[in-house]
């Protein structure tokens, strides 16, 4: 059995964690939050219970520039 003695751990090759661009890889950005939104419209008879939605969608926009 060993002393004790380990190598040093080494990076991995590519980082373990999903930038935002990756995450959106599979369809355009915000395009989750805007289904959400639409869904919210059509059963809510009251659309401003929506306003949430709304404003997580504004600001999936702002964040990737799409406005």
């Amino acid at each position: 059995m060993g002393g004790g003695h380990s190598e040093p751990a080494q990076a991995p090759a590519q980082p373990a964690y999903q930038t935002p661009q990756d995450q959106y890889q599979q369809g355009p950005a915000c395009q989750f939050e805007l289904k959400q939104f639409i869904e919210c419209t059509q059963t809510q008879s009251d659309i401003s219970l929506c306003q949430g939605f709304n404003e997580i969608l504004k600001n999936c926009k702002l964040q990737y520039g799409l406005q």
